[in-house]
């Protein structure tokens, strides 16, 4: 965001997003909905975090097993 040149979004009109466009938009970035993100990356891994993750899963087995058994705990 730059102030001189008004170019980018504004931070305060980020953190006033609509719940149903973050819904839509972790669905189509992730494949999973925002309360299955922590779950999403603790599958992965998160670099940024410095969570490994599971061996040899990857972002469409993250998915497949997060639709078929809903969160980790299950």
């Amino acid at each position: 965001w730059n102030r001189t040149r008004g170019r980018g979004a504004h931070p305060a009109q980020i953190s006033n997003a609509s719940p149903n466009l973050i819904h839509i938009s972790s669905k189509s970035k992730f494949g999973v909905s925002p309360e299955y993100i922590t779950d999403y990356l603790a599958l992965i891994g998160d670099k940024s975090d410095n969570v490994p993750g599971v061996d040899k899963v990857g972002p469409k087995t993250a998915v497949k097993w997060l639709d078929e058994y809903t969160s980790l705990e299950n």
